[in-house]
């Protein structure tokens, strides 16, 4: 009976001990991964604060790049809007009418107008399409393609006079009015685009002034 109970009080003794390393081992374990994890999350500070100082310097980068790329973009659609409002007072005060897009009967020196205002236009953007809204561009490009298309037909025409044997008052009336029906062929075939491009550009200048708070 004596040696049975000797025997159960080691058994006991040995639980405890077993016990005891178990509990000991838990804590252990859980030490190491409290730890483990605390590191993690300093070396996650530490990126996210890298990532933050990094924004701030893209931040600081950037802002007065936007400012003068917007200035930039503002400076030009200033011109357009100067040359769109020069050729319209000019059409108005040389023939008392409508802008040449609502008149009927085009006269020669409206549709000389209509090329001295594309061609400044083009002057203007040329180089500084970076500054230029994609919509605006676009029909910008449309317009000066099927302008360009009619390069031959004046080209044509001038070869022809430089060829002729027309003393110079008949060379002078044959090439305006030759030219005048070129001139008017080529309006007709791009007003449609000249008209979205004034009707872009005036959204695009509205979009600006909302922008900088212009109202």
């Amino acid at each position: 009976m004596k040696d049975l109970l000797e025997l159960i009080q080691k058994q006991d003794l040995r639980i405890i001990l077993l016990l005891g390393i178990i509990f000991s081992s838990i804590y252990m374990i859980k030490k190491g991964i409290s730890a483990l994890i605390a590191k993690e999350i300093e070396e996650l500070k530490a990126e996210l604060e890298k990532q933050k100082l990094q924004i701030e310097h893209f931040h600081q980068v950037s802002q007065p790049t936007y400012q003068k790329l917007f200035e930039k973009k503002i400076n030009i659609y200033q011109e357009l809007i100067k040359i769109s409002h020069k050729y319209t007072i000019k059409r108005k005060e040389s023939y008392n009418s409508s802008p040449l897009e609502d008149v009927s009967d085009i006269s020669y020196q409206n549709i000389q107008f209509y090329f001295d205002e594309i061609k400044e236009i083009e002057k203007t953007i040329e180089g500084n399409q970076l500054y230029i809204t994609i919509k605006l561009l676009e029909v910008y490009e449309k317009l000066i393609i099927k302008i360009d298309e009619f390069n031959s037909d004046l080209n044509e025409l001038s070869l022809y006079l430089y060829h002729s044997n027309m003393n110079d008052i008949e060379y002078n009336t044959h090439e305006e009015k030759e030219k005048e029906k070129i001139y008017a062929k080529i309006y007709n075939e791009t007003k449609l685009e000249f008209k979205e491009f004034n009707k872009i550009l005036n959204n695009d200048i509205l979009k600006i002034k909302k922008k900088i708070n212009l109202d």
